[in-house]
């Protein structure tokens, strides 16, 4: 089992937070099973700077349309609140981790 917390919406608080990688995902989504070993990896070296969020799209799709969530497996990064980069589709580590490094 992967310990990055899936949750609601509301319990996202981006202003509140330095750093939040929030990972949009769906539990039939093979492209976002795929990922789990390369966020578990990122997740334990980088989850004393950044935190890890996962939002499944099938339990809130609105909120996911609301941030323009079109595909999964999407990775949004924040900082100070504000949205800094997003990947999606087939996702590899090494842009993740240029994207956490910004």
């Amino acid at each position: 089992m992967i310990p990055i917390p899936l949750i609601s919406p509301e319990n996202i608080k981006k202003e509140e937070r330095h750093r939040v990688l929030v990972w949009f995902t769906s539990p039939g989504c093979t492209p976002c099973r795929n990922l789990e070993p390369v966020m578990l990896r990122l997740y334990y070296h980088w989850r004393k700077k950044v935190d890890f969020l996962r939002i499944s799209v099938d339990e809130y799709s609105e909120f996911a349309q609301e941030n323009d969530i079109t595909s999964v497996p999407t990775l949004v990064y924040y900082k100070d609140g504000k949205e800094v980069g997003k990947l999606d589709g087939i996702i590899k580590a090494e842009d993740i981790e240029r994207l956490l490094k910004a």
